[in-house]
């Protein structure tokens, strides 16, 4: 993954799946406003990765990255910032192999104004006789 940023413009490299080569290059204005990474979805490395920033604040307003879901690893993770205090304001990971005995899944959303945790979930692998939901 490669990332260049020239006169506002930030260059993005998605890489080919199954091989792990470039394949795409975007090129998006308005200076640090988006960042996107792709690697090989086979080799547990992350998969997806998105970044977009507060314009006002210049602080990171989203993120979502996904690894690979038969690894163990993280499966997907979601943050999302209030753009005026900068407090996180929803936070989703933790989704593991279903097929394991991990969370296979977790949500936290945190208040806008007050900062304190407003709903939680947990879901967990069915078989495994954990927490279901």
């Amino acid at each position: 993954m490669e990332m260049l940023i020239v006169f506002g413009y930030i260059f993005l490299h998605t890489l080919d799946f199954s091989s792990g080569e470039d394949v795409d290059c975007v090129l998006i204005n308005c200076g640090i406003s988006g960042y996107i990474s792709t690697f090989n979805f086979l080799s547990d490395g992350i998969t997806g990765c998105i970044f977009t920033h507060d314009f006002l604040s210049g602080r990171v307003s989203y993120c979502i990255f996904t690894c690979d879901f038969l690894s163990g690893g993280v499966a997907g993770c979601i943050f999302a910032f209030n753009s005026l205090s900068g407090e996180v304001a929803n936070y989703s990971s933790l989704l593991f192999d279903f097929l394991s005995d991990v969370v296979a899944g977790y949500i936290s959303t945190i208040n806008f104004l007050s900062g304190g945790v407003a709903g939680c979930t947990f879901t967990c692998n069915f078989l495994s006789g954990g927490v279901a939901g």
